[in-house]
């Protein structure tokens, strides 16, 4: 199975349906992602965040120029932080920003809305 999954609920993964796991507190985190531009995906998990993107990057090496980072792991958290950083990415792609001090989750999809984005609640719970 190819994609990732989030929930703030004791939910048992079968084993192996995911190939990387991030767990924080109650939350976890669970992708599987395609063998297919690798370099262009993240997921990750520091002090202040837990970050997904997934799919095709088109300008990697600008964001990268724009903020002196020599890795995209590196921009793309320092993008993250501007407002308005939708704007600046561009390609096909999807993903989440899970803000750990708010436990707030951001999911979002490019521009055309081409990567769909699918989530619900139950019993007050995502």
């Amino acid at each position: 199975m190819f994609g990732y999954f989030i929930t703030n609920d004791t939910v048992k993964l079968e084993s192996n349906a995911y190939k990387k796991l991030i767990t924080w507190k109650e939350w976890t985190f669970a992708y599987s992602p395609m063998n297919k531009f690798e370099n262009d995906k993240l997921f990750f998990e520091d002090e202040d965040y837990v970050i997904l993107l997934d799919g095709v990057i088109y300008n990697i090496q600008d964001i990268k120029n724009q903020f002196h980072a020599e890795d995209w792991k590196e921009a793309y958290r320092r993008l993250i932080q501007k407002e308005q950083f939708m704007d600046t990415l561009r390609g096909s792609f999807s993903g989440y920003i899970f803000y750990k001090s708010t436990r707030t989750l951001l999911a979002f999809t490019n521009h055309s809305g081409e990567k769909t984005v699918y989530y619900t609640f139950q019993n007050g719970r995502l």
